[in-house]
């Protein structure tokens, strides 16, 4: 079974971050939801 390695590198204030399949887990996660404006905003 062939599996492909492809990596996606993400420019970030705090630095480049680089996801992948040989890379360590990632977890993105937020707000489910935007309340209202200001909260988007914010």
């Amino acid at each position: 079974m062939n599996q492909i390695n492809s990596t996606v590198t993400i420019s970030a204030p705090a630095g480049d971050v680089t996801i992948g399949n040989d890379k360590p887990f990632m977890l993105f996660a937020g707000p489910c939801q935007m309340e209202s404006r200001d909260h988007a905003l914010e």
